[in-house]
This record gives structure tokens, sequence and C-alpha cells, in this order.
């Protein structure tokens, strides 16, 4: 992972903590690990394994794409930000 990326997924995981209103310990919980993991994972360099990732955007309802920041969409289906193709074709007499 580049340097900026990983500076972004460690914004997204802890973004989505605070947003949950969760300690570092209601994640571990979540996760199977300890509270301190948790807070390495934000912190520092310490990378967080797949199988977490996955749980986490499970509970969080969120893609990896969003937690690892390629997408700046968190869910997978963004409809409020694209228009449904059969109003397009209605307005546009396509």
């Amino acid at each position: 992972m580049e340097p900026q990326e990983l500076h972004l997924y460690k914004q997204r995981l802890k973004l989505l903590r605070e947003l949950f209103g969760l300690s570092y310990q209601q994640v571990a919980d979540i996760c199977g690990v300890t509270a301190s993991t948790v807070r390495r994972w934000e912190t520092t360099a310490v990378d967080i394994r797949l199988p977490y990732v996955f749980k986490l955007c499970e509970y969080y309802h969120v893609t990896v794409s969003f937690l690892s920041g390629v997408s700046p969409f968190p869910w997978l289906h963004h409809s409020e930000c694209i228009p449904d193709m059969a109003d397009e074709k209605e307005n546009h007499n396509l």
C-alpha cells in the first residue's frame, strides 16, 4: 500500500468507528482482537488482515474499496449519486 493510501485507510477506519460511536474495545470485540490492536490499525503502520477488513466492512455496511481509499463511495449501490437509467430514457426520449 502506498503511504497516502495507508493514511486514508487509517482515517476511514477511525471515521467509521467514531461515526458509529464505538470504542476501540467495541471494535476489538467485533473482530476478536484486542483494543490495542485496533488502536494500532488506526495510528501506526500495522496492517489490518483481510478477514478483519471484511468483518468491519460488513459491520459498517461499506465496501472494501471505500475502506481502502480506492472509492469515494462507501456503499456498493450509490443510487443517490447515479441517476436511474429509466428516468434518463423518459427525460431524453431515448
